[in-house]
Order: structure tokens, then sequence, then C-alpha cells
């Protein structure tokens, strides 16, 4: 603690030997202010990646991170690793009807309540935007149950 803050230090030890006998001598460095920048990286690093993995209209996973999953199933189905899962794929119908007739803010809140739609009935997985009007939604695993 220093200035009743808690404050990253690096100790150092070593055994010497003196004319008296052997003696430890100890070092202190204070490493706070880069701890706390890492710490500050590696927030900003998983904000970072959620919002890279976030469709900005409607708050769910993108297709950025459906692919991700993807992978990571089909390297388990690859490696003979047992893996139970279910895909649901949706489209929104007329979107396009919408958009042109409606305009687009009509457009996004179809899109908005489709996604409330989807997750209100398909709970305890994951709901990706794949496409500009389609969903999907994968339950893995132990959300099977």
């Amino acid at each position: 603690m220093l200035n009743d803050r808690p404050t990253y230090v690096n100790l150092k030890a070593a055994m010497i030997d003196e004319k008296d006998g052997p003696q430890l001598i100890i070092g202190v460095s204070n490493i706070d202010a880069k701890e706390r920048q890492e710490q500050e990286y590696e927030t900003n690093l998983a904000t970072a990646r959620a919002e890279a993995n976030m469709d900005a209209l409607t708050g769910v996973k993108n297709k950025h991170a459906y692919v991700d999953l993807e992978t990571q199933l089909n390297e388990k189905i690859g490696e003979d690793e047992s893996v139970d899962f279910a895909i649901v794929v949706c489209d929104v119908n007329d979107l396009k009807k919408v958009n042109d007739t409606h305009g687009h803010n009509a457009g996004d809140n179809l899109i908005k309540s489709a996604v409330s739609i989807i997750s209100t009935i398909f709970r305890g997985g994951e709901v990706f935007r794949v496409g500009g009007d389609e969903f999907a939604f994968i339950l893995i695993d132990e959300e099977m149950n």
C-alpha cells in the first residue's frame, strides 16, 4: 500500500554470503503504472473483441462471431470430440419490400422485432445475425438440457 492505495510491486530477493554470515537482500521495484496500463489494455482489448463480434443494430452476435463458433465446432468434430449441437436458421420475409415502401427505419424495426422473437423462442443458446435479414441460432451441448 502506498498512500492508502494498493500498489503493484516486484520483489527480488537474493541470499549473499557476508563476513558475519549469510544475508538476505530484498529489492522492491514499483511496477504499478506498467501493471495498470496492461490491465487497461486487456480491458480495452476485451471490449473491442466483444464489439467486433456484435451486430450494432440488433445487439446479437454477428457473422464474424458465427464463423468463429462454426470453426470451433468443426475443429472439435475433426478431432472426433463428441459435440451435441443444434442450428436453426431464420430469414425475415419481405425486408426489402418493407424498406422500399416504408423506409429503412421501418426495416430496422422489423429486424429488431425478429431478433426479439427469435431470442424469446430460442433461449439458452446464441443468436447470430449472419446476413441482412438472416439469423442463426446455435445451441451447444450443456445448453441443450
